[in-house]
């Protein structure tokens, strides 16, 4: 099953949802669920409807009424019987919902409306109330009439002012409190004992907390960061910091070259929001012996990698579909075209030796592969796993455990056992925007951690 959710900018608001089931299914549900909210309290799940002229998929919109971490219950049944899993939604507001032009001018103009009948309507009635028909007011209620129109007036200006102001002020908390900003934070490296060390710090947000947020961990680690050398793009690195002094989390860093890197943490609260922290930082260059960190300094982890590429250069034409490996094993993108059309929805890619023979792939932190893909410009960044871009962890915490439901999720195991059989891993993966990327694709094979690396000029959606 493959599941494409595209999530509201503002909440509340629609969430898309596209589900594509392997075999074929006469009944799908989706249901959002807010993670701090119990299963007796859901309303019913809503029914997707099949799509004319696709095979298989199936599409809704549901509404997400409130921000924060969502479980999105999929629930399909067929005639080899039911399956469930749970994608995990991070609901945040990440821009304001723009009014439509012919609504805001239906509203001036009905206001405006309004407002003069306020303004006349007193006046009439001061002026003419209790006259009989054909008797003509007096001077004297003639000017009072005028006084309670002006004064009516006012009082309609004053109210629009008010809920001028009013309408300003709220739109500027939304702006200002409501809108999504991920947590702050700064990335310094230090080189202690001869020792290159990583460090994150939180640094205060809008309420001068510094607090981290209680973590979860995902494929065993509580924070995943990779960091990515600027502005060739030409070194890459996945490393895995843990906590350390001072609230920080530290990281002994592989022989990097020195120079600038972005800086991309991955983390997952224990209510199940994943967010990815950025941040920039210059790295010395690395110390010619490798020292043994003090006590108490973190070691590398064992499953930290990195890779040294050439610098970043997208081809004009279909990008180059082979990646050279260390050992002479090579990774081969088997559809290219994906580049050019961005709606293929996957990434096919291969593993051979250096006998051309299929590589046998074993499981990296519990996955069968992990790749990163990034627009040159920084606008786009994902971290990916054969499930897709989900956080693991997130799914983990938001799926429900009574009943046996979890059964049904996709689990680590399902991809353990696809690696076995094949040397070929699918990322499910949109590009969701044009322009140049590139694409680190990690497998693990023969006991090393190997790095492929494709640059590909994504085309405007046809």
């Amino acid at each position: 099953m493959r599941v494409v959710v595209r999530p509201p900018e503002a909440i509340p608001g629609r969430a898309e949802v596209t589900v594509t089931t392997d075999t074929p299914a006469s009944r799908v549900t989706v249901l959002p669920a807010p993670a701090d909210v119990s299963d007796t309290a859901l309303p019913p799940a809503d029914a997707a409807q099949r799509v004319s002229g696709a095979e298989n998929v199936f599409s809704a919109e549901v509404w997400i009424m409130t921000e924060g971490s969502h479980a999105l219950r999929i629930a399909v049944e067929g005639p080899q019987g039911e399956g469930r899993t749970v994608v995990p939604v991070n609901a945040v507001n990440l821009a304001p919902s723009p009014m439509p032009t012919w609504l805001k001018a239906s509203l001036i103009v009905l206001g405006l409306l309004l407002a003069g009948g306020v303004a006349v309507i007193p006046g009439v009635m001061t002026r003419e109330a209790g006259l009989l028909p054909g008797v003509l007011p007096t001077e004297a209620r003639q000017k009072r009439g005028m006084t309670a129109g002006v004064a009516a007036g006012l009082a309609a200006l004053f109210v629009l002012a008010g809920g001028w102001i009013v309408w300003q002020q709220t739109d500027r908390d939304y702006r200002n409190n409501r809108l999504y900003r991920q947590l702050p934070i700064s990335a310094t490296a230090t080189l202690e004992t001869g020792v290159r060390l990583l460090e994150l710090e939180r640094l205060p947000d809008e309420r001068g907390s510094r607090a981290w947020p209680a973590l979860s961990t995902d494929h065993g680690k509580l924070m995943h960061t990779f960091l990515i050398r600027e502005p060739d793009l030409d070194i890459f690195a996945h490393v895995h910091p843990v906590p350390g002094r001072d609230d920080r989390f530290l990281s002994a860093l592989p022989p990097l070259p020195g120079g600038t890197y972005r800086v991309y943490a991955d983390i997952t609260g224990e209510n199940g929001l994943s967010q990815t922290l950025t941040a920039s930082v210059v790295l010395p260059e690395a110390p010619t012996a490798s020292a043994v960190p003090d006590s108490g300094e973190p070691v590398p982890d064992p499953d930290d990698s990195w890779r040294t590429g050439t610098g970043f250069a997208p081809p004009a034409a279909l990008p180059i579909a082979v990646s050279e490996l260390p050992g002479g094993y090579r990774m081969t993108w088997e559809n290219p075209e994906a580049g050019r059309d961005r709606t293929q929805g996957e990434l096919r890619f291969s593993v051979t030796d250096a006998t051309g023979q299929s590589a046998v792939l074993e499981p990296y932190m519990g996955m069968m592969g992990h790749a990163a893909i990034r627009r040159e410009d920084v606008a786009v960044f994902t971290h990916l796993h054969p499930t897709g871009s989900i956080s693991m962890a997130s799914q983990e915490i938001l799926t429900p455990k009574e009943g046996g439901a979890d059964s049904a999720v996709m689990d680590h195991s399902m991809h353990l056992g696809h690696g076995v059989q094949t040397n070929r891993i699918i990322f499910p993966y949109e590009f969701p925007q044009s322009g140049p990327y590139r694409i680190w694709v990690q497998i693990k094979t023969a006991g090393q951690v190997m790095t492929g690396i494709f640059d590909v000029e994504v085309q405007e959606a046809k």
